[in-house]
């Protein structure tokens, strides 16, 4: 069968070539893929839970490894605390599989048309030293001063809020400055990873003639987290925020497009190979270790 048997145009991308570019993007562009407290993006690779693997151009230039977050807030104290949040490797795997295992949860093997995730995280917290005491002893009674000044702060804000509403309706959309926080002295960050799979498949939705991609979660798996509970708790939330965050804002509507026209050449039109006498079982197909897409061209006058 010819590869254009179902369209006018067809193209695939490999499942390989997804897994170098995102390869190329945590060496070259670290700060996608690890995140921290300024504290952490001083040392990041005495810091990190898991050292960095990045060009050498990047640290012989001095460019950030980190990207720079706020400390952990500790509630209704000035305090904060150091952590980092690093993706320390993704792959994606389409059907029939190959490039890792699934675990039994998940069925231990991909069905038709489908594709897996399989990743990564590590998550590090600055718990408090020993020099807790001393910075809580260089306080001394500003300790007591500063959180009495901020529960004052709250009462004022809580007070005089009804006599303010008027003016912050009008300043709604300027950006309010964050207040900084004391980072709680560490002497390093208490570390754990997890690993992740995740299964799903494109599905077609139609509505009112018009058709839409979407990508659609078939499952996900935590690997080795207890007791049995939580790791349940927390793929719930993952799961929620996934369908109800992530995979709307990843659909995208199938319709055609018009290139712009010369005096010699018409107007080229393209558009998703959708129905026709010979469609394509599945447009995006997910088969051959690929991901593939067929599409119709033509020219108007």
């Amino acid at each position: 069968m010819a590869l254009t048997d179902h369209s006018d145009v067809y193209a695939a991308a490999h499942e390989a070539g997804f897994n170098k570019i995102v390869r190329w993007f945590a060496r070259y562009r670290p700060t996608l893929v690890n995140y921290g407290t300024s504290w952490v993006a001083q040392e990041p690779f005495e810091r990190l839970c898991s050292k960095p693997d990045v060009i050498a151009d990047i640290v012989d230039r001095g460019l950030p490894i980190v990207s720079v977050e706020r400390p952990l807030p500790i509630p209704t104290t000035p305090f904060g605390m150091n952590w980092s949040l690093q993706l320390t490797d993704l792959e994606i795997d389409f059907h029939p599989g190959g490039v890792f295992g699934l675990p039994p949860e998940l069925g231990g093997a991909l069905d038709p048309q489908h594709f897996a995730l399989r990743l990564r995280a590590c998550f590090g917290l600055g718990c408090p030293s020993r020099r807790l005491e001393e910075l809580l002893d260089d306080l001394g009674g500003r300790l007591i001063d500063i959180l009495d000044g901020e529960a004052s702060h709250d009462r004022e804000a809580s007070h005089d809020r009804e006599q303010r509403e008027e003016h912050e309706a009008k300043d709604e959309r300027r950006p309010q400055p964050e207040k900084p926080l004391i980072p709680v002295p560490t002497d390093g960050l208490t570390c754990f990873c997890l690993e992740a799979f995740v299964v799903g498949r494109f599905v077609h939705r139609e509505r009112s003639g018009r058709h839409r991609v979407q990508l659609e979660l078939q499952g996900l798996e935590l690997v080795d987290i207890a007791p049995d509970p939580l790791e349940s708790i927390i793929e719930c939330y993952a799961r929620t925020v996934i369908k109800l965050v992530l995979l709307p804002r990843l659909s995208f509507e199938l319709r055609g497009y018009t290139l712009g026209a010369t005096d010699s050449l018409g107007a080229v039109t393209i558009e998703p190979a959708i129905g026709g006498t010979n469609p394509a079982p599945h447009n995006p197909a997910v088969e051959d270790d690929q991901v593939k897409i067929y599409v119709n061209a033509g020219v108007a006058p």
